[in-house]
């Protein structure tokens, strides 16, 4: 199903499917639950992340910022080939704003995960 982001409710959908698979990668890293982390990933970015690499990165990540704490949606960007989508989250244990982006990418009749960033500014 293609969605049109100048239709509202195409566009609610997204965001909220967006908002479902955002959900479970931030779920997972908390967690240190690889499956969860990784459900909606294409099978490229899913073979590129071991999951000792995971739970390494996942533990630092506790260690240096702690639980999840809350997001705001900031936009999605219209790409050729992908969707990008993008958040402003934060953490207990700084007062750093994050961007936390997906890049979707289309695969048959679903969207699934192309790329994971999280993104603090070093001041």
């Amino acid at each position: 199903m293609e969605i049109n982001l100048q239709n509202k409710l195409d566009s609610e959908f997204f965001w909220r499917s967006a908002e479902e698979i955002a959900d479970r990668i931030i779920s997972g890293q908390s967690a240190k639950n690889f499956d969860l982390f990784s459900t909606d990933f294409t099978p490229e970015l899913r073979a590129k992340i071991s999951q000792e690499n995971f739970i390494v990165t996942a533990e630092r990540f506790d260690r240096d910022y702690g639980d999840y704490q809350c997001r705001k949606p900031l936009g999605v960007l219209n790409g050729i080939t992908c969707i990008p989508v993008i958040w402003l989250v934060n953490f207990e244990k700084t007062e750093q704003d994050f961007l936390f982006q997906i890049r979707l990418i289309k695969l048959e009749d679903r969207y699934l995960v192309g790329s994971v960033l999280f993104k603090t500014w070093i001041t």
